[in-house]
């Protein structure tokens, strides 16, 4: 039907180290986008351990967001999942 809005899912990866989004992307299901965030944060965690080599280095998955900082919060990463209407 021509007008309808249906319900999607924005995800946003955010550098606050570098002040800038580092990605965003579209889901149609919540299931989606946290299944995609929570595989993002798993990988930006497991980099981040392997390159400093050190215990400085955690993360923290929620419901809708994430976050990822190392080198005692010298590097901090977000994510945040908002229900959006398209």
């Amino acid at each position: 039907m021509k007008g309808e809005l249906k319900m999607k899912y924005m995800m946003i990866c955010y550098s606050e180290h570098d002040n800038e989004i580092v990605e965003h992307k579209l889901f149609d299901s919540l299931k989606e986008a946290v299944e995609y965030m929570t595989h993002d944060i798993n990988k930006t965690y497991r980099t981040e351990k392997f390159m400093i080599e050190s215990d400085s280095c955690h993360k923290v998955i929620e419901e809708m967001t994430g976050m990822v900082e190392s080198c005692a919060g010298e590097y901090r990463w977000t994510w945040t999942i908002f229900k959006v209407e398209v």
